[in-house]
């Protein structure tokens, strides 16, 4: 035996500390295993297997990629400067970056300042415009989302669009859960790319929660309802209906008003000055 000099430990004090330690590695590892069982209900962990790309990404890399194709450059050719596109990433922009067709995100406060030498060809909206100019940053007056070229440069849709299989369609915001409603047809922002755009396109009506979801059904001419998405700033709405000429857009508050109040207005704007403003000098092409 060997003496061991110490203090002495109530059995409360060791009960109650082992105790907060058994909870903290639990709380570890059942956390773990919830994020993972959501990620395969939702499809997260096929599409992330499947590819690493945002849908934005997916659609800006289609445009792009496509556009670079009619002008009779390789769609891998890689710009010399990044290039910004479709979605609201400027606050993502670096020093020297080229915008066309991105917008502001408009999330509060913590959102941080354009870089003041941005190369600026287009913006989503006019808001996103001022915002820019506000910060010191020259921005011309092109508005559009590249997403709404996607008739002119995937004519297989176009094709595709002209039979319809569904009513009505839901896209659920990536944020959101997916209702399940009979007589309705849900998709997910989670989805893969191809689906969600064969899906929309297919349909009669679409109603989201999801921006891009409604930019592009009414691409292809496709019936659309907005509705409010809570977790997400009202700015980049907003900036698009002004950019397509509906600033009173109102926007549904539920499925059930969306289903009530119907189509919104179509959009109203001329998408060749933003087509005019691709910056395919980017790509060691210069027109003219």
């Amino acid at each position: 035996r060997q003496t061991v000099d110490g203090k002495e430990v109530r059995y409360v004090d060791w009960l109650i500390s082992g105790i907060l330690g058994m909870n903290m590695m639990f709380s570890a590892l059942f956390g773990v295993g919830y994020v993972i069982v959501r990620y395969r209900k939702f499809g997260v962990l096929r599409r992330l297997k499947a590819t690493p790309l945002s849908a934005v990404t997916f659609l800006s890399a289609q445009i792009v990629s496509r556009l670079l194709e009619r002008n009779g450059i390789a769609a891998g050719t890689p710009p010399a400067r990044r290039l910004l596109t479709v979605g609201s990433v400027l606050h993502l922009a670096h020093a020297g970056d080229v915008v066309w067709g991105s917008g502001r995100w408009g999330g509060g406060h913590h959102e941080p300042p354009p870089p003041h030498d941005l190369d600026v060809r287009a913006v989503r909206g006019p808001l996103t415009r001022d915002w820019l100019i506000e910060h010191g940053v020259d921005c011309p007056s092109v508005f559009g989302d590249p997403a709404q070229l996607l008739p002119m440069l995937r004519p297989d849709l176009v094709a595709l669009s002209a039979t319809k299989r569904f009513d009505t369609t839901y896209v659920a915001h990536i944020d959101e859960r997916m209702p399940h409603r009979r007589g309705l047809h849900s998709l997910s922002a989670r989805s893969p790319v191809e689906q969600m755009l064969r899906t929309i396109v297919q349909s009669e009506f679409v109603i989201s929660t999801s921006l891009h979801a409604v930019i592009v059904a009414e691409a292809f001419g496709v019936p659309a309802r907005a509705i409010v998405n809570r977790t997400e700033p009202e700015f980049k709405y907003l900036d698009h209906f002004h950019a397509t000429g509906r600033p009173d857009i109102v926007r549904a508050t539920s499925i059930d008003d969306a289903l009530h109040l119907g189509a919104q207005a179509s959009p109203v704007i001329d998408l060749q000055p933003l087509l005019d403003a691709f910056p395919i000098d980017l790509f060691g092409h210069h027109p003219g």
